[in-house]
């Protein structure tokens, strides 16, 4: 998940560019956490149900990472709000769910069934752009 924030920082676009197009940003967003729970499944799972078994260094880190994670997606919705992209009535809550909605995709994604990594891509992608009155 340490590739994940530092890959967030090159992949995202930036506060500018989400401004500009807030649901490009979301999509983007999307796409890249889908990618990297495809390719790291455990590491997501860890860092989503296993945090009682870290020690403190650890667990300090893992939360710095779901902290920077949910601060650049709530970001992005806060944007899409100010622009008059996006409709929610609570912007924390929006952003929870969907980052709850993303994480989730570790606890039952299989490599070899029915899906490819792109479908999931796809779905969420327009998941969450419903889910913020995008689409």
């Amino acid at each position: 998940m340490d590739e994940l924030i530092q890959g967030m920082q090159t992949a995202l676009p930036s506060a500018a560019q989400a401004r500009l197009d807030p649901a490009a940003a979301l999509d983007s967003f999307v796409r890249f956490h889908i990618r990297a729970t495809v390719e790291a499944p455990e590491a997501t799972r860890i860092d989503t149900h296993e945090l009682r078994a870290l020690d403190a260094e650890n667990l300090s880190r893992v939360a710095h990472r779901q902290d920077a994670i949910l601060a650049r997606l709530e970001t992005v919705v806060a944007m899409g709000v100010e622009a008059g992209v996006f409709s929610v009535s609570h912007i924390r809550v929006e952003t929870a769910a969907l980052m709850a909605m993303l994480r989730s995709v570790a606890d039952w994604y299989a490599p070899d069934g029915p899906l490819t990594a792109e479908d999931l891509e796809d779905i969420h992608a327009d998941l969450a752009l419903r889910a913020v009155g995008a689409a």
